[in-house]
């Protein structure tokens, strides 16, 4: 049995849900019929229905959760201003942490650098990579700041970026408040997506990449308790990336909002309950399990870069980017405090 933290709160949210749900079954057969209708669940999950079954296959929490990853040692792709450790060295620096039910991953706020100089950090990439899957990722806090770039994403291990795509789930830049969601494809991807498949806004329709024409095609969560202070703030929250043949869908809700199959994981999630994703592009138009394959999961915190420094004077940041990096008191909010990352496949 797999139990994870959720809040007392959601638990509760859950057992009156389930009450409820228990009262209407006295109800006459056609005022159930109609009660009952999906009228939350979202077109984009054609054919999935309850008798969809998820087995859980990677449960990463607690003072196992490194075990489900590997370190990522070389330059940033990004051009970011960091350093990204090692396990021995992230370990003896501080920069990743357990307790029984929690995991931490920081960027260093403790050391005062020259100019030109990156910041130590931690990048995390999954040992296993994924054709297809739910991914779900609950947090208590998330880095946030100037300079800072977290993101939480999925990217092909067998081709060449951006051949095999990339899954933008969690990602935003300095003080930016909302979740940006991003699918970045090889030429031919075109999700012939309509308005009434996500709740967020739709940022671009081009999700084939390249270099120097990387926007892809994304979303912004509307909700200011999707990212850094806003989510922080709320006390965490819970993201959720479904890739199946049907598409590629992304929900994300606070621990007092999330489902109940999420507050408590020792059943079977059920996606086709949990309403309209934030952010969705459907396979008509573009086929996952053509233009996303082998992907592995990532988790990590860049400094500056490209994004963070295009943005960082828009933002309201002081300075430049670079210089804001040399100070470590800019970096005390900029850390991962995770509850678990959890796997789960279509059975």
């Amino acid at each position: 049995m797999f139990t994870l933290p959720f809040s007392a709160l959601a638990l509760s949210l859950c057992a009156s849900a389930a009450s409820a749900l228990n009262s209407k079954r006295h109800a006459s057969l056609a005022q159930r019929i109609k009660s009952e209708q999906p009228a939350l669940r979202s077109p984009v999950w054609h054919g999935l229905g309850r008798d969809t079954n998820f087995q859980i296959t990677d449960n990463c929490t607690g003072s196992t959760f490194f075990d489900c990853f590997d370190y990522f040692t070389d330059a940033d792709p990004t051009h970011g201003d960091v350093v990204f450790v090692n396990e021995s060295d992230a370990w003896s620096l501080g920069l990743v942490s357990t307790t029984p039910t929690q995991s931490f991953l920081r960027v260093d706020n403790s050391t005062s650098l020259p100019s030109g100089q990156g910041r130590n950090s931690v990048r995390l990439g999954t040992k296993k990579t994924y054709d297809g899957a739910l991914f779900v990722l609950d947090v208590e806090h998330m880095p946030f700041g100037c300079a800072t770039w977290p993101a939480f994403w999925t990217v092909s291990q067998t081709q060449p970026w951006p051949l095999g795509g990339e899954i933008d789930i969690v990602e935003g830049v300095n003080l930016n408040p909302l979740n940006q969601m991003t699918l970045h494809t090889g030429p031919g991807c075109a999700p012939n997506t309509s308005a009434s498949d996500y709740t967020g806004q739709q940022l671009g329709t081009t999700c084939p990449s390249s270099d120097g024409a990387n926007a892809g095609c994304g979303f912004l969560d509307r909700s200011n308790t999707s990212y850094g202070a806003g989510l922080n703030a709320a006390g965490g929250g819970v993201f959720a990336m479904h890739w199946d043949g049907g598409g590629v869908s992304i929900w994300h809700w606070t621990h007092d909002e999330q489902p109940c199959d999420l507050a408590d994981l020792s059943g079977s999630p059920d996606p086709s309950g949990w309403g309209t994703p934030a952010a969705a592009w459907v396979a008509n138009g573009c086929s996952p399990y053509t233009y996303l394959t082998d992907h592995q999961a990532i988790i990590e915190t860049t400094l500056c870069g490209d994004w963070a420094n295009s943005n960082y004077a828009a933002a309201g940041c002081p300075g430049t980017c670079s210089d804001a990096v040399m100070d470590p008191s800019n970096f005390n909010d900029a850390y991962w405090q995770i509850n678990y990352f959890s796997v789960f496949v279509e059975s």
